[in-house]
């Protein structure tokens, strides 16, 4: 369980590098969006072709991390997938989300828009979100699960240290001490073999018998044994 504590923590920490990647990636296509406002998506001003291959290594960096870092199922999900399969240096026309509005003429006319993005964003946003509170969530519920199982070992140690208190004698409980509460989890142990080898015996005789039979024959006597006369 304590294995399991560790590894969901780590998870947290994997989210969080994903996540301010994320949010990195998340401003820049704002900024992206922002000079694009207005214009048709594929009408890319030559100036803005060196920053869209600044962000292009940073949604490969995405890609790479959304699945080993994240979560491979939840991040080919329709929340990310728009955001992040074109290719900014080939496609980005791919990456706009755009406005179609009536014209005067036969055919209408695309623009591209902050507001569709940003939805987008946030759809992102909270799965990230989701996902975090249902780690924390199962990390809660583990941690606590040790938690527990500590308390009943320090209230075991608690009782033993009260009862070796009036043992007479500082020598014997020293012993006592060192071979009793410095290995409280294998006294427990052996504590609860006694009582099951007890309980079989009292209330299982036949299968005591049964081991014994088995145990005759898989271990046969030493016939080089030299018998008394």
């Amino acid at each position: 369980m304590r294995a399991e504590v560790a590894r969901l923590k780590a998870r947290l920490g994997d989210l969080d590098e994903f996540e301010a990647e994320w949010r990195m990636y998340a401003d820049r296509l704002r900024a992206l969006a922002v000079e694009m406002t207005g214009r048709g998506p594929r009408d890319i001003p030559a100036e803005l072709r060196p920053t869209l291959n600044r962000v292009e290594e940073i949604r490969v960096r995405i890609v790479a991390l959304g699945n080993t870092k994240f979560d491979s199922a939840y991040f080919n999900r329709t929340e990310f997938t728009p955001l992040t399969r074109a290719n900014l240096r080939t496609h980005p026309h791919d990456l706009f989300e755009r406005i179609t509005e009536p014209t005067w003429f036969p055919r209408s006319k695309d623009h591209v828009k902050l507001n569709p993005l940003e939805a987008l964003l946030g759809e992102a946003q909270g799965l990230i979100a989701r996902k975090r509170e249902a780690i924390k969530a199962d990390l809660r519920a583990k941690e606590l699960r040790v938690a527990e199982h500590e308390r009943g070992a320090v209230t075991l140690r608690a009782l033993a240290e009260k009862w070796l208190a009036h043992v007479p004698g500082a020598p014997l409980r020293r012993f006592l001490t060192k071979a009793l509460l410095d290995h409280t989890k294998k006294v427990v142990g052996l504590l609860l073999a006694a009582l099951l080898l007890a309980g079989v015996h009292k209330f299982f005789p036949g299968v005591e018998q049964s081991v014994r039979d088995w145990w005759g024959r898989a271990v046969p006597a030493d016939s080089s044994r030299i018998q008394p006369r």
